[in-house]
């Protein structure tokens, strides 16, 4: 779309074409981001006036825990997507081109590369912010980069599926010291950058009054812009956040987990009680030597026994032993009341989980999980248990990574066709194997997997995976085990199973020195 005249511009900043669907994006945006960050989070707390006073309300603002903990283990696993196992980038450019244009990608802003900065930026922008855009911008010296250009600044847009047919952003005061260097600027005054397919038009505000201060021909032939996310809301022109089905849980969660925090602080200690007796200084006069009572100042009671005092019990008057009721003793905190809290904040966190990877939440097979025990129900959990409950999450990974390299084929072709003038498609793919496991997981499977005498296909596929998972940082390893797995013919066999069943021939002192040398000491071909 071409803007007609300036008359158009200011019109659409005015009245924007999208200005209800924006509204509504920001505040859902400003809510999801303060859950996901905790700031400001305390602050919005409600008050319960039919259940606590002012003062608790104002001491559970106090007290109460943030969210942010539950996001960063809910999204961490989200992370395997850029560290997936397979995928491939390629620009349609001729060899010396693509090796260059490559080498531009891994720098391509504030010494990230390009997946770094999908990982960094846009990908937290798709879930806190997902009508922001990812828009290439060109610096002085011609290079081109990626920007995160948040709701909070778009005046307007109108979009064909996610790409903007035209944009309009209100500079902020870092954006108008870059515009001073090209033209006039008034610090106080409003300024907005509108932009089409072919140009770039600054406009000033002063009151009511504007005008045209500068104009910038980027001739690109399209607006360089992609909303950052890809969760359409059934016919409507809105999308959403993949965490928004979640907000009523983690809003209940919030409020749940700040009212065990006050409870925690009131009743989390045992109430020492004591029977009230008279002073033994003034035998519940209260007064002694004409004064008040030094001992119970003055009322008559005698004062709480400290821990580190005995506590005298007089004889009976027949001098018989006395054994009272305890003079004292404790008052319980409520154990049944918190443990029905702490179930409720975990199956509260759990439907978080479920909603998000429709999978039932993770559990290690050692240590702890996120909720502090390493079993459901007081059932401990297997390791085939746990590696198949990971699975569940592989079809919300396999979503991401097709979103993620989708930004990163716009972020290329975009700076493509900058540098080069080429508009030939680019190809990219993040791989879809993603490491869930640790090692331990997995070889436990293995080893189970082994027990019950599995198809060798998957005892295969399992060792692979446990390969995969040791040498994630280290291909160079991971590549000589692969070699080895293809090489030794009786792998998944201990050294005493191979003695007793194998031909005596696969012991043959020369073949293993082969194996040895060619595989293990010779890094030919492992190049």
């Amino acid at each position: 779309m071409m803007f007609k005249n300036l008359d158009q511009i200011v019109g659409l900043i005015k009245e924007p074409y999208y200005k209800a669907i924006l509204d509504v994006a920001r505040k859902n945006s400003a809510e999801i981001h303060m859950y996901v960050t905790g700031e400001k989070l305390k602050a919005n707390i409600e008050a319960l006036p039919y259940f606590e006073k002012d003062e608790l309300t104002k001491l559970r603002k106090k007290l109460s825990r943030t969210t942010k903990d539950i996001f960063d283990r809910l999204l961490a696993p989200c992370d395997k997507v850029f560290t997936a196992l397979g995928g491939y980038e390629s620009y349609g450019l001729d060899k010396e081109k693509e090796r260059e244009f490559v080498m531009f990608l891994n720098n391509i802003r504030n010494g990230m590369t390009t997946k770094e900065w999908v990982h960094n930026i846009a990908f937290m922008a798709k879930f806190v912010d997902p009508m922001s855009l990812t828009y290439v911008e060109i610096d002085s010296n011609g290079k081109p980069y990626p920007t995160y250009k948040s709701t909070s600044v778009i005046v307007d847009y109108k979009l064909n599926g996610r790409i903007p047919e035209y944009v309009i952003l209100e500079l902020s005061n870092e954006d108008k010291e870059v515009l001073s260097q090209f033209t006039t600027v008034d610090a106080t005054l409003k300024y907005y950058r509108a932009i089409d397919e072919k140009n770039e038009y600054f406009i000033e505000f002063k009151g009511e009054e504007s005008k045209l201060v500068y104009t910038i021909n980027h001739n690109l032939g399209y607006i360089p812009a992609k909303v950052n996310g890809d969760k359409y809301i059934f016919n409507s022109k809105y999308i959403a956040s993949d965490l928004e089905p979640l907000m009523e849980l983690v809003q209940d969660y919030f409020n749940d987990n700040s009212s065990k925090s006050l409870f925690k602080k009131y009743q989390m200690h045992a109430k020492e009680w004591s029977i009230a007796s008279d002073c033994t200084q003034c035998k519940g006069e209260g007064v002694f030597g004409g004064e008040d009572c030094n001992r119970c100042n003055g009322t008559g009671r005698e004062p709480s026994v400290k821990v580190a005092q005995s506590l005298s019990i007089p004889l009976n008057e027949d001098g018989s032993m006395s054994v009272p009721t305890p003079p004292m003793g404790y008052v319980v905190p409520p154990t049944e009341s918190w443990q029905m809290i702490n179930e409720e904040l975990e199956r509260l966190k759990k439907d978080i989980y479920d909603t998000f990877y429709d999978c039932q939440v993770g559990l290690q097979t050692a240590g702890i999980n996120y909720s502090g025990n390493n079993n459901v129900g007081g059932e401990q959990r297997t390791a085939t248990e746990v590696v198949l409950n990971e699975k569940h999450k592989e079809p919300t990974l396999k979503k991401i990574s097709i979103w993620a390299a989708d930004i990163h084929k716009f972020i290329a072709d975009c700076c493509k066709k900058v540098l080069y003038k080429s508009d030939s498609g680019s190809s990219v793919s993040y791989g879809n194997k993603f490491v869930l496991y640790e090692p331990q997981a997995l070889m436990e499977t293995y080893i189970t997997l082994k027990r019950e005498k599995a198809p060798i296909t998957l005892l295969d596929d399992t060792l692979m995976s446990i390969y995969e998972s040791e040498y994630t940082n280290n291909p160079l390893q991971l590549k000589k085990h692969i070699i080895l797995m293809g090489v030794e013919p009786l792998i998944h066999n201990s050294l005493s199973e191979v003695i007793e069943k194998a031909p005596i021939t696969l012991l043959d002192d020369t073949l293993m020195s082969i194996y040895e040398s060619e595989y293990t000491n010779n890094p030919l071909p492992l190049s």
